[in-house]
C-alpha cells in the first residue's frame, strides 16, 4: 500500500509541478484554502519526493556515463624487505583495459 502511494505521490509531483522546486522550497506554504493548496505544499515540501526529483534529474548523466568506455588503468607496486643476507626489491607494473565480450 504504501509503495503505490509513494508512485502515485511522484506521478503527481513530475506532473503537477506548478511552481519550480528551487522557488517553492525557499518560501514556506501558505495557509491552505483548499485540498489543492495542501496537495501543493505537500508535494513541494516532502523530503522523500524532493529527492526523487534529484533521482530522476540524474537519470540522464548516468546514461551518459554509461555509454562511455572506461579508462584503462595502470597501477605499479614497489616492494622492499630483507630477504635471506640481502635487501631485495620487487616492482610490478599492471596495466588493465576493461572490454566487451559481446
Amino acid at each position: 500500500m504504501k509503495t503505490f502511494f509513494c508512485s502515485l505521490a511522484l506521478s503527481l509531483f513530475v506532473s503537477c509541478s506548478l511552481f519550480p522546486l528551487e522557488l517553492a522550497a525557499q518560501e514556506s506554504c501558505p495557509t491552505p484554502e483548499n485540498s489543492r493548496d495542501i496537495i501543493h505544499c505537500v508535494l513541494i515540501r516532502h523530503p522523500e519526493l524532493q529527492s526523487q526529483k534529484w533521482n530522476l534529474e540524474k537519470i540522464p548523466a548516468q546514461k551518459k556515463q554509461a555509454g562511455q568506455r572506461p579508462n584503462p588503468a595502470l597501477d605499479f607496486d614497489i616492494a622492499v624487505g630483507p630477504h635471506q643476507t640481502q635487501t631485495s626489491i620487487e616492482s610490478e607494473l599492471f596495466f588493465s583495459y576493461p572490454f566487451e565480450l559481446g
